[in-house]
């Protein structure tokens, strides 16, 4: 890919160039470090979670902040985008599992289960 993510305890995210090696946007809007990145499928934003519980998506050509998606009531451990991009989900501190639309910034659904922290999400490639 064109591009890699990186987040920080700094409460940034880095967009590196793969070609070049340097880092061509610092995305600033987190208040906490930042615990997980994920790319869309089209790589075209990136979506980061964090210890201000909240998740926030950025535009990888410009670094631009494009969302801000508010809920959970702990830290963000970890987000995800589905193969078709029209699911972003993150999972946290607070045990569940939230589901958000990431054309539109909406909530959609929170789902629970665990007894403790999610600490990772992947989908599947169907």
């Amino acid at each position: 890919g064109k591009w890699l993510a990186t987040g920080s305890t700094d409460e940034t995210v880095h967009l590196w160039n793969t070609a070049t090696g340097e880092w061509e946007h610092e995305c600033i809007d987190h208040s906490g470090k930042v615990q997980s990145v994920a790319f869309s499928h089209d790589g075209k934003w990136v979506a980061s979670g964090g210890t201000d519980s909240k998740v926030r998506m950025w535009d990888t050509a410009s670094g631009e902040l494009l969302g801000r998606y508010i809920g959970h009531s702990g830290y963000v451990c970890a987000v995800a985008v589905s193969a078709d991009g029209k699911l972003l989900v993150s999972g946290g501190e607070d045990k569940m599992v939230w589901f958000w639309d990431p054309a539109t910034s909406d909530y959609l659904r929170k789902s629970g289960g665990h007894t403790e922290y999610v600490s990772a999400l992947a989908f599947s490639a169907d």
